[in-house]
C-alpha cells in the first residue's frame, strides 16, 4: 500500500510508505504503530511487525534514520485519513510500482525484494583504506586479503518495506 503526498512541501505527488517521524519518547515500532492508525486507519500490533530495511539518509536538509516494516495483520480496512496531506491510498505489486513513487522508496522496495537490511543514501563513496606498511608479523599482502574478505563477510543481504519510521537529526528522535 502506498500513499500520494500532498500540500506536505516534501516530495507532493509521488507516492511512498505510511510513514513519519519518531516522536519524543517514541520507539520506532510506536511510531509505526500510531503513523498506521493516523493515515491509513489501520491498527497494527507490535508483534506483528517485522523490521524489513534500516536506512542512513543524507537528505538536502538533515541526516535522517529510516527503519522500514513490514506486516501481514492488521485490523480495520485502509482508508485514507488524511486528505489534506495524501491525494491517493492505493495497492501496487512491489515489481511495478507507480513511476512517480520517491526515489529512495523505489529503492527500498528493490532492497527488499532483495533481502538487504541496511543502505545509505546521499553520502559520499568512502576513500579506499590505505594500511599501513607492515609491522611485526603481519605483511601488507595478509592485511590486505583479510581485509578484502573481512569486507566481503560484512556485505549486508537486501531487504525493504511498506512503512518506515524515521528519526531525524543524529541518532536521537525528532
Amino acid at each position: 500500500m502506498l500513499l500520494q503526498r500532498a500540500n506536505t512541501g516534501f516530495c507532493d505527488g509521488q507516492y511512498s510508505f505510511i510513514a513519519g517521524h519518531v516522536e519524543d519518547e517514541e520507539s520506532f515500532t510506536a511510531a509505526i504503530i500510531r503513523e498506521a492508525f493516523e493515515e491509513a486507519g489501520i491498527t497494527v500490533r507490535e508483534e506483528d511487525l517485522v523490521p524489513v530495511h534500516f536506512m542512513h539518509r543524507n537528505s538536502d536538509d538533515s541526516v535522517r534514520v529510516d527503519m522500514f516494516f513490514m506486516t501481514e495483520k492488521w485490523e480495520g480496512v485502509p482508508v485514507n485519513r488524511e486528505p489534506e496531506k495524501c491525494s491517493d491510498l492505493s495497492w501496487f505489486p512491489m515489481d511495478s510500482l507507480p513511476e512517480c513513487t520517491i526515489p529512495y522508496i523505489r529503492r527500498v522496495v528493490t532492497y527488499m525484494l532483495d533481502k538487504r537490511f541496511y543502505s545509505e543514501e546521499g553520502w559520499q563513496a568512502l576513500p579506499a583504506l590505505r594500511l599501513p606498511a607492515s609491522r611485526g608479523t603481519a605483511s601488507a599482502e595478509a592485511a590486505s586479503s583479510t581485509a578484502k574478505a573481512a569486507s566481503a563477510e560484512a556485505s549486508p543481504s537486501k531487504s525493504a518495506a511498506p512503512a518506515s519510521a524515521e528519526a531525524s537529526g543524529s541518532v536521537g528522535a525528532s
